[in-house]
């Protein structure tokens, strides 16, 4: 499949890539399909491309990038909106700002993470508690981040 974006020009892409919200991103409900891009190789950065708006695009990271041990709560209606079964696998991403002119102070929003169903290639933007960080500095302190191969937690919370 052929798409047209302003970043990246006409590309071809997968149909098996595509990555479905049926509810959009918080803020574009009617953006629902997008394709993931590597912004370097090995970077840990990556583009989130709608495929619904050529000039929409952000840049995405794993959350255990940021936070290794980072995990969302997923309740029962966001296990069903996935269509998470007990053996899928899940992928936790969150979306990354960088003020023009000001890349040094790039940050990440842990509090509204984006989950993927790995199997499914559905996600769905969540909104965590309020007592996590909205804005967490990316270069706040130079660490050396692992390489991780695993899969980002999840853990259901039962609705009461």
């Amino acid at each position: 499949m052929k798409i047209s974006t302003s970043r990246f020009g006409e590309l071809e892409i997968s149909e098996d890539a595509i990555i479905t919200f049926p509810a959009g991103l918080v803020g574009l409900p009617r953006h629902t399909r997008y394709v993931v891009f590597d912004v370097e190789q090995n970077s840990g950065y990556q583009w989130l491309q709608s495929l619904d708006e050529a000039s929409l695009a952000v840049i995405i990271v794993r959350a255990d990038f940021i936070e290794s041990d980072f995990h969302a709560q997923l309740t029962e209606e966001n296990v069903k909106d996935l269509s998470i079964l007990p053996d899928d696998q899940v992928e936790i991403v969150v979306t990354v700002s960088i003020p023009a002119n000001r890349p040094d102070q790039a940050t990440a929003n842990l509090r509204a993470p984006i989950v993927v169903n790995l199997r499914t290639r559905v996600a769905k933007q969540i909104i965590l508690h309020e007592s996590i960080p909205l804005q967490v500095p990316l270069f706040a302190e130079v660490t050396e981040s692992p390489q991780k191969e695993t899969v980002c937690e999840q853990e259901v919370v039962k609705a009461s």
